[in-house]
């Protein structure tokens, strides 16, 4: 468990850069980029990602020492395997690549929605694998009471929790998202609402789902940024803080005379993932990070622009 916790530390940004190993099994290993590549697939709305990410990391170990176990073993070369190996894959080609008529329908279906982006609420009561009936079904009422409430209009979300199931459902704001952001089912219904439109519950293999759509815009497309963040740990406050916030600005008024926001991303950023790479983030587009960083991303209206410095749970960033 301690070597899992370290592994996270890593995961969640306490390690340095992507290329690092996060574990090695045999004379392989993973990096970071390849397990979130892994776990974004299987991406779900939790509300606790600190547990759900240290759980799937168990599962991913679990299924990569499978998998060297039965390469070292040989059982790929097993005629019986190589056959229902072929087989699956002759039945995934004539279900999907062969069907072009989906196909075409799914890309007019992507294009489509990829011109708008939404922001979506969450509303989430969770049933565990080893729950009862009566748990589920208590769930059930309490999402079921919540939706109806939310159908009439209501937004004072906090107090329509407490009164349908305050120990049961948790609410949680995506932010905008595009295509491609959600698993594809929670998409399907997502863009199937209209704005101020709330769906009705959705059973997933985590419990009862129900999402809204509070508000949508023309798709802002992709975004290319650097950034330099001032990192401001949970514990620190007050006059740290303070110290921190005089840091961030002080950085900003180096760049406003002209000093160079590569060099400085290099010698000040507390962004380890980026700072060895001139401060860039990869590409991304709505639903990438929280909302209130992506607001402060499209107050910049053109190249080369940069931010003053503004504060989320990370630290104080300065985004150019």
């Amino acid at each position: 468990m301690k070597k899992i916790f370290l592994l996270f530390l890593l995961i969640t940004g306490a390690g340095a850069a992507y290329t690092q190993p996060l574990f090695t099994y045999g004379n392989k290993s993973v990096d970071k980029e390849e397990f979130l590549r892994a776990y974004n697939k299987n991406k779900t709305p939790v509300d606790d990602k600190e547990r759900s990410l240290r759980e799937y990391l168990e599962l991913y170990i679990k299924f990569k020492l499978k998998v060297n176990a039965a390469l070292d073993l040989k059982l790929d070369t097993l005629p019986q395997l190589q056959y229902d190996a072929q087989s699956f894959r002759t039945q995934i080609e004539d279900s999907y690549l062969s069907n072009e008529a989906t196909v075409n329908n799914l890309v007019t279906e992507a294009f489509t929605r990829s011109q708008k982006d939404l922001r979506v609420l969450h509303f989430f009561a969770g049933v565990a694998p080893t729950a009862t009936p009566d748990d589920s079904l208590k769930a059930f009422r309490a999402i079921s009471a919540a939706q109806s409430q939310l159908a009439t209009g209501r937004t004072d979300y906090e107090k329509l929790i407490a009164e349908t199931g305050p120990d049961l459902i948790r609410q949680s704001d995506i932010g905008f998202i595009t295509v491609f952001t959600l698993p594809y089912e929670y998409e399907n219904i997502v863009y199937g609402l209209k704005k101020d439109q709330v769906s009705k519950p959705y059973r997933s293999k985590n419990g009862w789902h129900v999402f809204k759509v509070i508000d949508e815009r023309k798709a802002i497309g992709k975004w290319k940024l650097a950034q330099i963040l001032t990192a401001v740990p949970p514990e620190q406050q007050g006059a740290d803080k303070t110290l921190l916030a005089k840091r961030a600005d002080s950085i900003y008024q180096l760049l406003q005379k002209g000093a160079d926001f590569s060099l400085l991303a290099r010698q000040v950023s507390d962004d380890k993932l980026t700072y060895g790479n001139r401060g860039e983030l990869p590409e991304f587009g709505s639903g990438r990070y929280q909302p209130s960083f992506e607001n402060e991303v499209l107050k910049l209206t053109r190249d080369g622009e940069i931010s003053k410095p503004f504060l989320t749970e990370f630290g104080y960033h300065i985004i150019k």
